[in-house]
């Protein structure tokens, strides 16, 4: 038996594609902004120069967008959420990881910040908070902690889950006269890699059958993650605004791995 055939074998395998669904209802509505919506500050009036909130940016896909970003003309702005104890230690993750893959120097502003995924509040003052969200124009979504381990129970993704959740809440929590922002999570093409033959090439819609997703729990925490893309894209002010990027198989740069 292939390794795909192995796990779906398992005894508790059907009852992980019951998860799949109920986890997709359970985060299909967003808990409510920490700080509320109407106290965060507008954006100035005038020409707007793109405010991108990025995480995953130690990761090898992030700190590709990252350094991508930051030589970009129309982009004012890059803040980065990152794990870390403090703001200091973030700066000095982002930039060890900028240096290993030599990128240098910057083109644009930006902040480094600690994040708490646990947190509703992702770990930010109120008006750290609320800043962000007043001025933000896109939000790319890199990380996820289970892909390092792909055969882990489904249970074991949902803080991956979670965090991503409550940074959609985040960007819900725009001031009521302004544009939404643009909400980009980075999922894979492992979410519909069990589509039957027959439905090839595979639709680039959401799929509603979780047995397409592959067999392993950064497969179908990713596929909850699409799920509740498509509901909160129904139910909130992000409708039209969010954008689902299945990345396949990375390999590393050319010049610098």
């Amino acid at each position: 038996m292939e390794q795909n055939e192995l796990l779906d074998a398992r005894p508790d395998a059907q009852h992980e594609l019951q998860q799949m669904q109920d986890l997709v209802r359970q985060y299909s509505i967003l808990p409510p902004p920490p700080f509320g919506i109407e106290l965060a500050r507008s954006r100035p009036p005038g020409p707007r120069r793109h405010v991108v909130l990025l995480t995953g940016v130690i990761g090898a896909f992030g700190y590709h967008i990252l350094g991508l970003l930051r030589e970009k003309r129309d982009v004012q702005e890059v803040v980065c959420l990152v794990r870390a104890i403090d703001n200091d230690e973030a700066q000095i993750r982002v930039l060890n990881a900028l240096r290993a893959y030599g990128q240098h120097g910057s083109m644009t502003a930006g902040s480094d910040l600690r994040l708490n995924p646990d947190a509703l509040n992702l770990g930010l003052p109120r008006e750290t908070y609320q800043g962000i969200a007043a001025r933000i124009t896109h939000v790319g979504y890199m990380a996820w902690r289970s892909s390092s381990r792909l055969n882990l129970p489904l249970e074991n993704s949902t803080g991956d889950i979670k965090a991503w959740v409550y940074l959609l809440t985040l960007a819900t929590s725009f001031p009521q006269d302004q544009a939404p922002p643009r909400f980009l999570f980075a999922s894979s093409t492992s979410t519909v890699a069990n589509t039957p033959l027959v439905e090839h090439p595979i639709r680039e819609v959401v799929s509603t059958n979780p047995e397409d997703a592959a067999p392993f729990s950064y497969s179908r925490s990713k596929r909850v993650a699409e799920g509740v893309c498509s509901a909160v894209h129904h139910s909130t002010r992000l409708k039209n605004r969010i954008w689902i990027l299945r990345v396949g198989q990375l390999r590393g740069n050319v010049e610098q791995g």
